[in-house]
C-alpha cells in the first residue's frame, strides 16, 4: 500500500511539473525558448552600401530578437545601425547601434545579434530589417574600401517571402536585382519567436 501511495504521489507531482499553468518547465522543455522563425542563411557573397534592407513575413505573433551576417574590412570604425520596420520608408520600430568591434573582419563574416524586448508582430504581415553603416558624417563622400561593412547574401532567391533593397540614400531604396545585379538576392538574417508564441 505504501508503494501505491507513493506511485500515486510521484504522478501527481510530475502532472504539476508539466502543467504549462503552473510552471515555466513543460516536461523538461522550456516554453519560453526561442526558436527561430524565418532566416536565410546560406553565404554567398556580401555588399556594402549605406541603406540595405531585407524583408521578411513572420508566421509567429511575437519577435524576440534577430541576427544578421556582417563582415568589415580593417578599418572599419564607425557603429552600424540595425533596426526594424513596418514601411520601408516608415519609422522604426525598434534599433540599435551596432559597434565595429562586434563584425568579423574579411574574409570571416559572423552572426550579430540584436536583442530587444518581446515586439508583438502581426503574422503574415511584411517588415523590414534595415541595416545602416554610419560611414560618420560623410554621406555622399567616397567611403573607402578599408572601411566597408558588408552584410552577407545568397544570389539565389531561397527566401521567397521578402524582397531585397540597396541605396545610396535612405530617401530611394530600390530593389537589389533592379539596381545593380540580375538576381533575386537575399540577404542573411534569422527572426526569433518564443514557443509561447501564437501564429
Amino acid at each position: 500500500m505504501k508503494r501505491s501511495y507513493g506511485s500515486i504521489l510521484f504522478c501527481l507531482i510530475l502532472l504539476l511539473l508539466c502543467n504549462p499553468l503552473t510552471s515555466n518547465t513543460i516536461c523538461g522543455i522550456n516554453s519560453n525558448e526561442e526558436i527561430i522563425d524565418q532566416s536565410q542563411v546560406v553565404i554567398d557573397n556580401g555588399v556594402w552600401q549605406r541603406y540595405i534592407a531585407q524583408q521578411f513575413v513572420p508566421t509567429f505573433s511575437l519577435l524576440s530578437k534577430i541576427e544578421v551576417a556582417l563582415m568589415s574590412n580593417e578599418n572599419a570604425s564607425y557603429p552600424v545601425k540595425i533596426s526594424i520596420r513596418e514601411k520601408l520608408y516608415g519609422n522604426d520600430i525598434v534599433s540599435t547601434m551596432i559597434s565595429a568591434d562586434e563584425i568579423s573582419l574579411y574574409p570571416n563574416a559572423s552572426w550579430v545579434e540584436f536583442d530587444f524586448d518581446d515586439l508583438q508582430v502581426i503574422p503574415g504581415k511584411t517588415y523590414y530589417i534595415i541595416v545602416a553603416p554610419t560611414y560618420g558624417s560623410r554621406f555622399f563622400q567616397k567611403v573607402p574600401k578599408s572601411e566597408h561593412v558588408y552584410w552577407m547574401l545568397t544570389w539565389n532567391n531561397i527566401y521567397t517571402n521578402g524582397t531585397s533593397y540597396i541605396s545610396k540614400s535612405q530617401r530611394f531604396l530600390w530593389p537589389f536585382d533592379y539596381l545593380m545585379y540580375n538576381h533575386d538576392i537575399d540577404f542573411c538574417f534569422k527572426t526569433y519567436t518564443k514557443t509561447t508564441a501564437s501564429n
